[in-house]
């Protein structure tokens, strides 16, 4: 949802890599799923450079590239990352997140195109927190940063996964069926599970991919994000 909070400043100046920016507010975005306010800004009144800020006036995202690595094109993904934290160091306090996804290491010898990497935190398997940056081999470019973190603390998540794998099962069927593309048989996770609050509730988002028969045979069709209420599904 998008509407222009008269509250908040206009105007604000930041420093991001040692670069005082000047930002210029849009508009404000909340995001129902993950109980999310953000502040949209341009940088220097440029639209394509938007910076967004939380209510506490902190950087959510910087959604261009904001930084330069001096970096093969061939590099692993664990030389760029050794790169990158200083770069984030600036930013955030990359210290909170404990866990991180690497991308794989490509093979590619005109370069690895785009490396992606997660910082998260999680509970039971289950992700709270997360950072998500991307880097270009062309020319070393970080961009891309967004910040999702919990708001909820001291969470407890005591699920059952027989319950889960019902619920999963019973949403999955019913697009397969209302869709008319065949006969679901079961599911493939695609990517990890996230805790996202919604309607003052915790609700676990799954990415799956559901497995169904077709004329053409077994087949999975496209992925699929569901939010299952953690009541729901808790022992």
């Amino acid at each position: 949802n998008y509407f222009v909070n008269d509250t908040i400043e206009s105007n604000k100046t930041i420093i991001i890599n040692n670069v005082e920016w000047e930002l210029k507010y849009k508009d404000t975005l909340y995001y129902p799923v993950g109980s999310k306010q953000v502040h949209r800004y341009f940088v220097n009144g440029d639209e394509n450079k938007k910076v967004l800020l939380d209510n506490y006036g902190e950087i959510n995202s910087i959604l261009f590239k904001f930084a330069t690595l001096e970096i093969s094109k061939n590099a692993t993904s664990s030389e760029v990352l050794e790169l990158l934290k200083p770069e984030l160091a600036k930013i955030v306090d990359i210290t909170f997140y404990k866990d991180i996804i690497m991308p794989q290491d490509s093979s590619n010898t005109s370069g690895f195109g785009i490396y992606d990497y997660k910082f998260y935190n999680q509970k039971n398997g289950y992700i709270t927190d997360y950072l998500n940056v991307s880097i270009s081999s062309e020319d070393g470019s970080v961009f891309g940063l967004k910040i999702n973190n919990l708001s909820a603390t001291n969470i407890e998540l005591d699920i059952n996964k027989e319950k889960e794998k019902q619920a999963i099962d019973l949403k999955l069927k019913d697009i397969v069926s209302i869709t008319n593309i065949g006969e679901y048989i079961s599911y493939e996770v695609c990517f990890p599970p996230i805790v996202k609050e919604y309607e003052n509730q915790l609700y676990i988002m799954h990415f799956v991919s559901p497995k169904y028969m077709s004329e053409n045979g077994e087949t999975f069709g496209a992925i699929q994000t569901l939010l299952i209420p953690v009541e729901l599904i808790s022992n």
